[in-house]
This record gives C-alpha cells, sequence and structure tokens, in this order.
C-alpha cells in the first residue's frame, strides 16, 4: 500500500515495512487458533493440576482447616463404612 509522504505512519505500519520484516509471512488462522488452543488448555491445566502440586503445603493447611471448621471428622465422613486404617500401623 502507498502512503503520502509526510504523514506521520503508525508503528505497525512502519514495523511493516522495515526490509527484514517484510521477508516474514504471518502464520495462517488456522495456526494461531491451534496454538490459541494448545496454549490456553496448557494454562489450565497448570491451574488445576500443577499449581496445587508446587504449593501443597498450602493446600494441604487450608483443607485442615475447612474441615475442622465444618466439624468433618474421620467417622463422620465415612458414614456406614469401616474407617480407613494404615494396615501396617505406619506412623
Amino acid at each position: 500500500m502507498r502512503y503520502p509522504s509526510g504523514v506521520d505512519l503508525p508503528w505497525y505500519v512502519r514495523l511493516r515495512t522495515h526490509p527484514r520484516i517484510k521477508n516474514i509471512s504471518m502464520p495462517a488462522l488456522g495456526t494461531i487458533a491451534v496454538v490459541s488452543v494448545v496454549t490456553v488448555t496448557a494454562a489450565g491445566v497448570f491451574a488445576v493440576i500443577g499449581y496445587p502440586y508446587l504449593n501443597e503445603d498450602y493446600y494441604k493447611q487450608q483443607q485442615t482447616e475447612m474441615r475442622s471448621r465444618a466439624g468433618i471428622t474421620r467417622e463422620k465422613a465415612a458414614g456406614d463404612q469401616n474407617v480407613w486404617r494404615d494396615p501396617f500401623d505406619r506412623k
């Protein structure tokens, strides 16, 4: 596209006319869509699995606080079933 001389061009137009960047082709829209979906999925998986795994102490503390506030004990959580005990009596 031709621009009149003396016009203050936006940065992206000046960047497009740069000789080294001019040779780089724009990726296809499908490629951008696939990369975006993979990136968002990876971020979601990290938020659900990776972050709690890396901050395990925080989540253990939160779980014990929530259970103590709600009054949940092992016996209440088990209901009619037997309460699980370690068969090897490890401590």
